[in-house]
């Protein structure tokens, strides 16, 4: 009896390794679909990054670009605003000149006698007027860079925002 029941036990011992052994070789088949599913997510989660990140890249390179285009034309406009300053700076010297020259024919032209003289500290009208010209110039010419240069800025400054506003 001892011999049957060791048999038994023998045989009992056999089938739960087989039975074990299945349920191992089922746990390994299961761990290694679960695995490559993983595996499959983790590529495709890596494969939508860098697709993701090229196209981020992309836009930038495109907006950065648009950006620098931009950029250019601002100092294409500040250039020709330059350029018509000192056109208008040569224009403006003639006309000082001519304030001098024709202050300077006023002061030469006899005095009325019947009034009297202001001295020879005070200037004449004509001078005052060169004078004034002179200044309101110089001035005219400050507003007129400062208003150039902000108008120029400010438009650069909407169309990149707009460039990159419509990129969105």
């Amino acid at each position: 009896m001892n011999a049957i029941l060791l048999k038994w036990g023998i045989a009992a011992a056999i089938v739960i390794g087989c039975l074990f052994g299945a349920y191992q070789h089922g746990v390994n088949v299961t761990d290694a679909k679960w695995e490559k599913q993983q595996s499959d997510a983790q590529a495709a989660q890596a494969t939508l990054r860098a697709q993701e990140e090229r196209t981020a890249r992309e836009t930038e390179q495109r907006r950065q670009a648009e950006i620098e285009s931009i950029r250019a034309d601002a100092q294409k406009q500040i250039q020709n605003a330059q350029a018509d300053a000192r056109d208008a700076d040569l224009a403006s010297e003639r006309l000082r000149k001519q304030a001098d020259r024709l202050a300077q024919s006023v002061r030469s032209c006899p005095s009325d006698t019947g009034t009297a003289d202001g001295g020879k500290t005070a200037p004449s009208p004509a001078m005052v007027l060169s004078d004034v010209l002179g200044r309101m110039d110089a001035r005219a010419r400050e507003l007129a860079e400062a208003y150039d240069r902000s108008r120029i800025a400010g438009s650069a400054c909407a169309a990149a925002y707009d460039a990159i506003r419509n990129n969105q």
